[in-house]
């Protein structure tokens, strides 16, 4: 129910999604999925879900359904290498 109360809030402004793979807790591994949205201008990125899995092939699932691009993918050449937060909205 919040997944579709933010698609629809954000939908003017979003370009895609982004991933991330979290730190494995007890032997899942975890990808974030984000909203990208444009403000100003810069990208902002609004959590959208966590999926927890055994296997990397289901994350190549929802990656796929999605058309999500790896978070990278989105910050500028000079944030991507270095230790600056990336803000993420919400």
């Amino acid at each position: 129910m919040f997944e579709y109360y933010k698609l629809r809030k954000n939908f003017a402004e979003a370009v895609g999604f982004a991933f991330e793979f979290l730190p494995d807790k007890k032997g899942k591994s975890v990808m974030q999925l984000y909203i990208v949205v444009t403000h100003d201008g810069e990208y902002n990125f609004i959590k959208y879900h966590k999926y927890k899995f055994r296997t990397y092939g289901m994350c190549e699932v929802i990656i796929d359904e999605f058309k999500a691009k790896p978070l990278e993918y989105f910050l500028p050449m000079e944030v991507q290498h270095s230790v600056q937060k990336v803000k993420k909205l919400k």
